[in-house]
């Protein structure tokens, strides 16, 4: 398609790339909707481009400058947040036909892993909300009829004790009814008593860690009885208590050792005592 542009004589820069002059070309091929810039830079600089088509469509519309002023210091803010490493260029097709990029997390047996460790806070909440909410739009819609299971580090940034906004409500939605529409919220954070109280208590299986004592005092707790509270406060690496309805007593359960290094070092170190076990044995040591 792009050969046959450029015999055609419509490909005026024959350096661009070729993606951006298939771009350039869908806009100027005469359709009502503009291209979609290729990031969030691209938009911001079309905006500001007061010769642009851009702007001349938004002028055509009668969208006053102010208000595309205010949306471009909203752009730049958003930029500063890392929300452009959110921007998804879409493929392009010089026919006019898009299709929508999203991410298929709903097959069965399928599990999705979704990495915002790059993305500043703000982005990160935003990527989360995101997608909670679109599982509960399909789960109310009956779109997808299978079980999701939802596993979150960190609870306590998105679903704090104390505000939390918008996405906080997010949360206490998913633990007060996403049972009843088989959502099952899985969050890991190292202290019950930093995450807001009504999505702590609808935790159905409750699972502790190792705690400071001083923690183990808060109301979070007070489903342990005063024995498995001590107990909580030593114990080792690997073990923890769980506490489910279903069980008439907290059980505690050790996770072993893995059989693989969890450390670069790690095989060193477990190498010397492998030896250290030959000598003993074969010189009765």
């Amino acid at each position: 398609e792009y050969q046959n542009l450029l015999q055609r004589g419509l490909i005026k820069d024959r350096e661009l790339p070729i993606s951006q002059a298939l771009r350039e070309q869908f806009v100027r091929m005469g359709n009502r909707f503009l291209r979609i810039p290729s990031s969030l830079d691209a938009l911001i600089s079309d905006l500001k481009d007061e010769e642009g088509e851009m702007r001349k469509y938004l002028q055509s519309e009668q969208i006053q400058k102010q208000t595309i002023n205010m949306l471009i210091r909203r752009l730049k803010t958003a930029q500063k947040m890392d929300f452009d490493r959110l921007w998804v260029e879409p493929p392009i097709n010089p026919h006019g036909t898009w299709s929508e990029y999203r991410i298929d997390w709903n097959h069965p047996g399928r599990i999705t892993v979704i990495d915002i460790s790059k993305l500043r806070s703000r982005a990160q909440a935003f990527v989360v909300g995101a997608v909670l909410s679109e599982v509960m739009r399909e789960k109310e819609r009956k779109v997808f009829p299978e079980p999701v299971f939802i596993f979150l580090d960190e609870l306590n940034k998105y679903a704090p004790r104390h505000g939390g906004g918008a996405l906080a409500n997010i949360f206490r939605d998913i633990a007060e009814r996403g049972r009843s529409f088989r959502v099952i919220l899985i969050g890991a954070e190292q202290t019950a008593s930093e995450v807001d109280y009504r999505v702590i208590t609808q935790a159905a299986t409750v699972i502790v860690g190792r705690q400071k004592g001083a923690e183990l005092l808060k109301p979070e707790y007070s489903h342990l009885a005063e024995h498995f509270k001590k107990k909580a406060s030593l114990l080792r690496q690997g073990e923890v208590i769980v506490d489910q309805p279903f069980l008439p007593l907290p059980l505690t359960v050790k996770f072993p050792l893995p059989a693989w290094c969890t450390r670069e070092d790690g095989w060193e170190q477990r190498e010397d005592e492998r030896i250290k076990e030959i000598v003993e044995r074969e010189f009765n040591l």
